[in-house]
């Protein structure tokens, strides 16, 4: 398979930042910052170096440059090396614990999707963590604003090498469940190589077991040793030589939308994404991305 490479390193095709992005981003800087530090001091601190910075961005960024700047100055303010790192625990731990009761009768492939698309709630990025539950029964019930089951289908029988682009910890638990579905397949799985929001690290993938049932990668998280960036063409290069590349949750959207082939997975909880896709908000989609 040979995925369409649109102006690696440019900008042509990607979903680039916009004003609706700044009060999210501050939004995102204070949660993180108040889970941190109790320091108001430092809160505050970290609060203005986020807004000076916002106020002179690029926007021709895409949302994920602009996030990996915004968390690396949250976290050298307060210093603090990873905010999330209790809530990650959590998460892993709930999503376990719901997955030892989970039974799917029919349709095993679908379903393992339409849960991990599910699991992209747990998302501190978008959504408050106080909206977090883990209501999934509910959410299996709703339907798929965008299906390419059928087309996935067909490709992942002629695919061996397949690449999974991982998003949050908690989430991963659900993604183990639909990487055991590929059976016979190569499959990498790729987290992030140092913390930034509660992205799922290499020690969540232990923590759940993927690492016994595929090989784990990392990407960067803005900071120099964590990684290549999804735009990077050594990164770029790795996914024209996979057979099948699935995408999951919004940050991979964002940084991949001008790759033509990848299949993406996610559930759309940013207006602009949403309006992007052609959904309504909080839709749970699953097709195959034409690079535009």
């Amino acid at each position: 398979m040979r995925l369409n490479i649109l102006e690696v390193g440019g900008i042509r095709g990607k979903m680039k930042a916009n004003l609706e992005c700044i009060p999210c981003f501050m939004r995102q800087a204070l949660q993180t910052s108040r889970l941190a530090t109790t320091d108001e001091r430092l809160q505050e601190k970290s609060l203005k170096a986020v807004a000076k910075y916002l106020s002179e961005i690029d926007f021709r960024l895409t949302p994920p440059q602009i996030g990996h700047k915004v968390h690396e100055i949250i976290r050298r303010e307060t210093e603090n090396e990873d905010p999330y790192f209790r809530l990650k625990k959590r998460d892993n731990d709930l999503a376990i614990k719901f997955m030892e009761n989970f039974t799917v009768s029919e349709n095993i492939l679908e379903s393992a999707i339409k849960l991990a698309i599910v699991g992209n709630i747990v998302d501190y990025g978008a959504i408050e963590s106080k909206d977090i539950d883990f209501k999934f029964n509910e959410l299996m019930r709703k339907d798929f604003a965008v299906n390419d089951f059928v087309k996935f289908k067909k490709d992942l029988s002629k695919s061996e090498n397949i690449v999974y682009l991982a998003d949050n910890a908690g989430e991963l638990v659900f993604d183990k469940f639909l990487i055991k579905q590929f059976k016979g397949k190569n499959i990498t799985v790729y987290v992030k190589g140092g913390p930034i929001l509660n992205d799922a690290l290499i020690m969540d993938a232990e923590y759940v077991g993927l690492d016994k049932l595929c090989k784990i990668d990392y990407l960067g998280n803005g900071v120099k040793g964590t990684g290549p960036e999804r735009w990077e063409k050594s990164f770029r290069k790795k996914l024209e030589k996979a057979d099948l590349v699935i995408s999951k949750g919004q940050g991979n959207y964002e940084g991949l939308s001008d790759v033509a082939g990848i299949y993406f997975l996610l559930m759309a909880k940013c207006p602009q994404i949403a309006e992007k896709i052609g959904v309504e908000l909080k839709s749970l989609v699953f097709f195959k991305g034409m690079g535009k």
